[in-house]
């Protein structure tokens, strides 16, 4: 909606119509005179518009993300006064956190700050053999959990010095009169090897239903296969 509102911002829309009003007592003139107006209605879009539909936008897009919420995190010592919350309780020291509508992974690798993956599916916990649907704990052994962060990694993980760096990820923003977001990148690796490409704006990923159409893959091979169709790019080696 606000991506089709912003369509009008320096391209206005106009309409124009001629409406008839009979005027009286005009001087000079005998009986009622008719005069015909030309009316002329515009949308455009106001700067302070834009600013509101690029913060709704934004809340909109941030608050899907379980890692990358604009959200203030809850006190994990304090009750839920909220009935049915779906919003996950942070746990920071977990490997898996489960949300109301995504799962969140988190890698803690020996060099030290945080690769997380957001709105993980079926196909991703499967790769990083993750159960999926019990919350699982960091490995012990360094060497360990480097490896299973490369693995992370191979899923399109972002590394953070800290989780909270993640919430400050820079907002849309507009670019030729258009809202224009971050870069999303999605990766499959076939059996045969070698392994498939696809980054898009988030916009335009959203626009074209990308990443619903590759979480809805059964497996990797069929992942792959989604990335293609979606004009994905493969390389060997």
């Amino acid at each position: 909606m606000a991506q089709k509102l912003l369509l009008f911002w320096r391209k206005p829309a106009r309409r124009c119509w001629w409406e008839g009003v009979e005027l009286d007592n005009v001087e000079g003139i005998e009986g009622k005179l008719k005069v015909w107006i030309r009316r002329v209605w515009t949308l455009e879009m106001r700067k302070s518009v834009i600013l509101l539909l690029l913060t709704i936008a934004a809340i909109l897009f941030y608050s899907s993300h379980p890692g990358r919420s604009t959200f203030p995190a809850k006190d994990t010592n304090m009750a839920s006064d909220t009935e049915g919350d779906i919003s996950p309780i942070p746990s920071p020291n977990l490997r898996t956190q489960f949300g109301g509508r995504a799962t969140l992974v988190r890698g803690f690798p020996s060099k030290g700050g945080i690769y997380l993956l957001s709105i993980v599916g079926l196909v991703e916990l499967d790769f990083l053999a993750l159960d999926r649907f019990h919350e699982t704990l960091p490995s012990t052994n360094p060497s360990e959990e480097d490896a299973f962060c490369n693995r992370m990694r191979a899923m399109g993980a972002r590394w953070f010095e800290d989780e909270t760096e993640a919430d400050k990820q820079p907002p849309p923003r507009i670019k030729d009169g258009k809202l224009v977001g971050s870069m999303e990148l999605w990766l499959g690796w076939p059996e045969s090897g070698g392994v498939w490409v696809l980054e898009i704006e988030e916009f335009e990923g959203a626009r074209r239903g990308v990443g619903g159409r590759i979480r809805n893959a059964k497996d990797m091979e069929e992942r792959c296969k989604v990335i293609e169709m979606m004009g994905g790019a493969f390389f060997r080696g």
